[in-house]
C-alpha cells in the first residue's frame, strides 16, 4: 500500500518556523508583506497536486507489470432467431398463458388448493429467501462503496522509554495518561468500475432469484392441476368401472339362472363370475390410486393427510386448444422464467469477469481524520491538540500475477458455464413446447377415432336393445353389447382427461402466464 497526503499540525501558518527544517522556505514566504494566507492555502493545493498526479504516474507504471489475459468465451449464447421450430410447432395468432391460467377451469377447489400450496409451500419459503438474499447481497456491495466514517476514543497511562524515541533529556519522566479522540472517513474512487460491475451483477442475481420464485410457483401450480387432472381420470374410470361391474353381476346372473335351465355349462358361469371378482379387484385398486393421488396432492401443497381427506371429485374439462403465439421466438425469453434465471445468471457471471479484470489495476480511494490528541488528558481541548490528515490511498497489484489469472480464468469459466445452461434452458423450452405439440395432434386423432368407436358401439347396442324387445335374440346380448360400450366409452373418458394432461403441460411450456419485467 503506497499512500501519501497533507497533515494539518498542531500549529497553524504563523507558527510553521517551530516545525522541521523542510518548513523553513515556507516560513520565510510567511514573514513577507507580499505573502498572504491564500497564497499559503494555493501552495498547499498544489502541493497536494503534484503528489497525487507523481502517485499516478507511479502507480500506472507499476500497474503494467500485472498484464491482463484476454478472457476465452469458447461458448455462445445461442439467438431464438437462428433456432428452427419443428413441424408439429403450428404458429396462430394465440394470445400467451395468463396469470392464474387455472382460474379459467372455474373450479374453486383447484383454486384453493393452488393458493394454500403458494402459502405452506417449503419450495416458495426457500425462493423468497434466495431473493432476499440477493437483495442483502445487493445492499452490501453498495454499502462496501459508499463513504465510511469512524468515531474512536482512547485514553491510557503509558511510560515512555527513555533510551530509544527521544533523546534521554527530552523523553516524558514517569507514567503519562494519553487521551486521543478521532474522526475519520475514507471513499473508495472506482476509477476502473469494479463498483458498477459489481452492481450490476447484483441487481442480475435479484432477477434471477425472482425469476426462480416465479419458476417454482408455475412448476407447482402446473403439477397441481396436473395431478388434479390424473384424480379427475380415476374419479371417472371409478363411475365406469361401476357400471361395468352392475352389467358383470347382471351377467352373471342370468349367466347361473340359464345354467340351472341346463341353457350354458358350468364353465360359462364361472367365467362370468371371474369378470365380476375381475372387475371389483380394479375397483379396489383404482380407489387405492385415488387415495395415493390425494396424498400426492397433499404433499405438493405442503399440509398433512386432512387436506386429502378434504379433497372431493374434481369437474375440470379441457378449454384451452393446442394454439402457439405467433412470435413464439422472439418472445419466449420474456414468458419463460427459467430462461430468464438463467440469461441473469450468465450476466451475473459476465460482471464478475469484469470486476475480475479490474483487480489488475490500482485501486484508489481518498482517505481523512480529524481528531485531538494529547499527552495529558486534561490538554485534550486545548487548540494544539488539533491533529488530521487527508490524502488518497493506492493499493497496487504487484506479483500477483498468477492470483489474479487464476481469479479471471475461474470467472470465465463460470462465464461459459452460464451461457451453457442458458442454451439448455432455451433448448429444453422448444422441446417441451414440441413434445406438448405432437402429443395434442396424436391425441386428436386418437379422441376421434375413440368416438366414433363409442358412437358406433352405442348404435350397436341400441340395435340389440331393439332385437331383443321384439322377441330376436336374447338379453345376455344386450349385456355383453353393454359392456362392449361402457368400455369404447371408458376408453373415449381417459383421452379426454389425456388432453387436459397434455393441455396443462402445454401451458406450462408457454411460461404459465410469467411476463419478465424489467
Amino acid at each position: 500500500m503506497v499512500r501519501t497526503g497533507f497533515i494539518i499540525n498542531n500549529d497553524d501558518a504563523t507558527n510553521w518556523e517551530t516545525k522541521s527544517p523542510s518548513y523553513n522556505d515556507e516560513y520565510k514566504m510567511a514573514s513577507s508583506p507580499y505573502y498572504t494566507k491564500e497564497t499559503a492555502k494555493s501552495k498547499i493545493r498544489y502541493n497536494l497536486l503534484e503528489r497525487v498526479s507523481i502517485l499516478g504516474l507511479f502507480a500506472f507504471a507499476l500497474s503494467a507489470c500485472a498484464q491482463i489475459p484476454n478472457p476465452k468465451s469458447s461458448i455462445a449464447p445461442i439467438a431464438t432467431s437462428t433456432i428452427d421450430l419443428s413441424a408439429n410447432i403450428s404458429q396462430n395468432a394465440a394470445e400467451w398463458p395468463k396469470e392464474k391460467w387455472w382460474v379459467k377451469y372455474n373450479d374453486a377447489q383447484l383454486n384453493n388448493l393452488i393458493e394454500l400450496a403458494f402459502n405452506n409451500s417449503p419450495s416458495i419459503d426457500i425462493a423468497k429467501t434466495r431473493i432476499e438474499q440477493a437483495i442483502i447481497y445487493s445492499e452490501g456491495v453498495d454499502a462496501t462503496y459508499g463513504l465510511h466514517a469512524n468515531a474512536d476514543a482512547t485514553a491510557y497511562l503509558q511510560k515512555q522509554t527513555y533510551n530509544g524515541l527521544f533523546p534521554k533529556a527530552f523523553a516524558p519522566k514517569g507514567v503519562k495518561d494519553f487521551g486521543q479522540v478521532t474522526l475519520s472517513a475514507s471513499k473508495d474512487l472506482d476509477i476502473w468500475g469494479q463498483r458498477r460491475a459489481e452492481l450490476q451483477a447484483a441487481g442480475a442475481q435479484i432477477d434471477s432469484a425472482r425469476a426462480d420464485e416465479a419458476f417454482v410457483r408455475i412448476n407447482l401450480s402446473s403439477a397441481i392441476a396436473n395431478e388434479y387432472a390424473r384424480l379427475q381420470n380415476l374419479y371417472t374410470q371409478k363411475q365406469n368401472l361401476e357400471l361395468l361391474l352392475d352389467n358383470a353381476k347382471e351377467t352373471a346372473k342370468l349367466v347361473n339362472l340359464r345354467f340351472k335351465n341346463g341353457l350354458e355349462i358350468k364353465a360359462r358361469t364361472n367365467q362370468a363370475q371371474a369378470q365380476v371378482d375381475a372387475i371389483k379387484l380394479q375397483i379396489e385398486t383404482n380407489d387405492e390410486r385415488i387415495k395415493l393421488e390425494k396424498s400426492a396432492i397433499a404433499a405438493l401443497i405442503g399440509d398433512g393427510p386432512q387436506v386429502a381427506l378434504s379433497i372431493h371429485q374434481p369437474k375440470i374439462y379441457p378449454i384451452f386448444e393446442a394454439q402457439i403465439p405467433s412470435d413464439l421466438r422472439a418472445d419466449i425469453l420474456g414468458h419463460r422464467p427459467d430462461i430468464i434465471a438463467a440469461k441473469m445468471r450468465a450476466i451475473f457471471a459476465a460482471k464478475k469477469v469484469d470486476v475480475a479484470i479490474t483487480k489488475y489495476y490500482p485501486n484508489v480511494s481518498l482517505s481523512g481524520n480529524i481528531g485531538l490528541s494529547s499527552l495529558g488528558i486534561a490538554n485534550l481541548l486545548d487548540t494544539g491538540s488539533l491533529i488530521g490528515q487527508f490524502g488518497p490511498a493506492v493499493s497496487l497489484p504487484l506479483f500477483a500475477q498468477k492470483t489474479l489469472d487464476a481469479n479471471l480464468g475461474n470467472s470465465n469459466a463460470e462465464y461459459n458455464l452460464a451461457i451453457a445452461n442458458y442454451n439448455k434452458s432455451l433448448i429444453d423450452a422448444f422441446n417441451e413446447i414440441d413434445q406438448a405439440s405432437i402429443s395434442f395432434i396424436e391425441l386428436k386423432s386418437q379422441i376421434d377415432a375413440a368416438h366414433l368407436q363409442t358412437s358406433e358401439t352405442r348404435a350397436a347396442l341400441e340395435n340389440i336393445r331393439l332385437r331383443y324387445k321384439g322377441g330376436v335374440g336374447n338379453y345376455i346380448d344386450v349385456l355383453n353389447a353393454q359392456a362392449v360400450f361402457l368400455n369404447a366409452q371408458n376408453i373415449e373418458a381417459n383421452l379426454q382427461d389425456q388432453r387436459l394432461i397434455v393441455e396443462i403441460a402445454l401451458i406450462k411450456s408457454l411460461g404459465g402466464g410469467y411476463v419478465f419485467k424489467e
